[in-house]
């Protein structure tokens, strides 16, 4: 019971409006009250941003971990001609006879 009167003693000085009683909320309203509670704690937002940024750096550096034997790099210089491929033909049966590339194109 303790634990739960620190809770609203936490929210009521946060200054912190309580979730409406309601059975039901609408997804506008649930967006629109978090949008309120996150302007009156700058800090929870600036640390939301940090975690999400985080998090965004740890999924590219999976994925390029995961798929680092099928990533390449190509630096082409400008005005070098280069073949693109045409991947509308990748899962069409009848593509087999079609072009599967592009080109010669220019790098700009």
């Amino acid at each position: 019971m303790k634990l739960k009167e620190k809770k609203r003693k936490e929210i009521l000085n946060n200054n912190l409006a309580v979730l409406p009683s309601h059975d039901t909320i609408s997804p506008t309203d649930l967006i629109a009250y978090h949008t309120r509670q996150l302007q009156k704690c700058p800090e929870d937002l600036a640390e939301a941003k940090q975690r999400l940024l985080k998090a965004c750096l740890e999924s590219v550096y999976h994925f390029e971990e995961t798929h680092k034997n099928w990533i390449k790099n190509f630096n082409f210089e400008k005005g070098t001609l280069v073949l693109v491929k045409n991947s509308h033909h990748d899962n069409d049966i009848s593509g087999k006879t079609k072009p599967q590339y592009f080109g010669p194109m220019v790098v700009v």
